[in-house]
């Protein structure tokens, strides 16, 4: 037999998903080596279940379906589920309880759009979604839910798995863009998981551009630590050609400070359509970015100026400087010199001279299956449990099993 969700020997009690507004049928076997027929019925949650004929041969029943009197609400939730036991006594015409189980019923907004439910995600959104329906409300509501009770942490490690972001309790950004992907997918929310590159582009002698500077100090966390200090040289003006004078000098366009930023050349983040505009959801940097493309790109490598809205409504904001190798003026007006400089992404324009100064390749995940295994795992379809009767009412010696269906 599989390990059932529910073995009160064991101690697993192992939650079930439903979809809001269904009625949910279980199966169930029965031991016993006292009777040969029976009628069982509960009493309890979503109104119990109604009376059922359980014969037995060699002291176990065959399977006995049990549709719920009641539907489940139509609303997101999490439910508690007491069920009391009852069996018909023929002698006294009582129903006789002989138990009582408690379970956790997680009902989701709709079908979830991956086969693999995690208990931690959930919980989690059916708490901060409780009440909503609409797909938007939902992902707003779990990315609020993420930064607002920060079970989950942005950096340290890269954990390539969802099983292990929920264990350890952080990732990088593609594991929080994937995170984020379940989550949603919990509530039957489709999300695109996307990743853009900044290309390392020589021009003229110039490196355009080593990595980004991000200063937000990420899901989870107030603020970075020292080991994220940049010694920068920052241009926060003037862009091509900033005006350089050396280290200690005031009245150029360079201020040299040291700064505490992640460096990455680049990132993970999701993307969502909904009623034809392109919001662009940043779990890892906590944000909520709207009109970000006309349409969601291909695989493609593109030039800054080809995506506008992405640079104005994206990129402009959640980057705050690009890290290079570029043309600076000295004191004498001499403009082929380079220096590694830090400039402001607000004023770096399109082109220069008709070269393109930041080119992008954007790249969609192709989301998986995930098949890690972990205990918190339950399933949206044949769910099962196991109940161990107590002694109160000993010809019923075992509930042997129920499948949730």
């Amino acid at each position: 037999m599989i390990t059932p969700e529910f073995n009160i020997e064991s101690g697993v009690n192992n939650p079930a998903t439903y979809i809001k507004g269904c009625k949910i049928t279980v199966k169930i076997k029965f031991v016993s080596q006292s009777i040969s027929n029976a009628q069982i019925k509960a009493t309890g949650t979503f109104g119990g279940f109604p009376p059922e004929n359980v014969t037995f041969q060699n002291y176990e029943s065959d399977w006995i379906f049990f549709t719920c009197n009641e539907f489940t609400p139509f609303e997101i939730k999490n439910q508690s589920v007491s069920w009391s036991w009852l069996l018909y006594n023929t002698s006294t015409t009582n129903w006789d309880q002989f138990d009582t189980t408690n379970h956790t019923v997680y009902l989701l907004n709709k079908e979830p759009i991956a086969d693999t439910i995690w208990e931690k995600l959930a919980d989690w959104t059916t708490t901060w979604c409780t009440g909503l329906s609409d797909d938007m409300d939902l992902a707003d509501a779990i990315l609020n839910g993420f930064v607002n009770d920060k079970y989950i942490r942005y950096g340290t490690l890269n954990q390539n798995s969802v099983a292990r972001v929920l264990r350890n309790g952080n990732g990088l950004c593609g594991d929080l863009s994937m995170l984020f992907y379940y989550a949603c997918g919990t509530q039957g929310v489709t999300t695109i998981r996307y990743v853009f590159y900044i290309s390392n582009q020589i021009v003229n002698y110039q490196l355009l551009w080593n990595y980004m500077d991000i200063t937000n100090p990420g899901l989870g966390r107030e603020q970075l630590t020292e080991d994220f200090n940049i010694d920068g040289r920052v241009v926060n003006y003037t862009y091509p050609y900033p005006n350089y004078y050396g280290p200690g000098s005031e009245n150029d366009d360079v201020d040299k400070y040291t700064f505490r930023a992640w460096k990455w050349n680049s990132h993970a983040i999701n993307l969502f359509e909904y009623n034809g505009t392109v919001y662009l959801y940043d779990l890892s940097y906590k944000g909520k970015y709207e009109n970000v493309f006309d349409s969601i790109p291909d695989n493609v490598t593109i030039s800054s100026s080809e995506v506008p809205l992405f640079i104005k409504n994206y990129f402009e904001k959640a980057v705050d400087f690009l890290h290079g190798r570029v043309f600076y003026c000295d004191k004498n007006g001499n403009k082929n010199r380079r220096v590694s400089l830090d400039i402001n992404t607000s004023i770096i324009p399109y082109k220069v001279n008709g070269i393109d100064q930041i080119m992008f390749t954007f790249n969609k995940f192709t989301t998986t299956k995930d098949y890690s295994k972990i205990v918190e795992k339950s399933r949206v379809i044949n769910n099962y449990l196991f109940y161990h009767l107590s002694e109160k009412f000993p010809i019923i010696e075992k509930l042997l099993s129920i499948f949730y269906l």
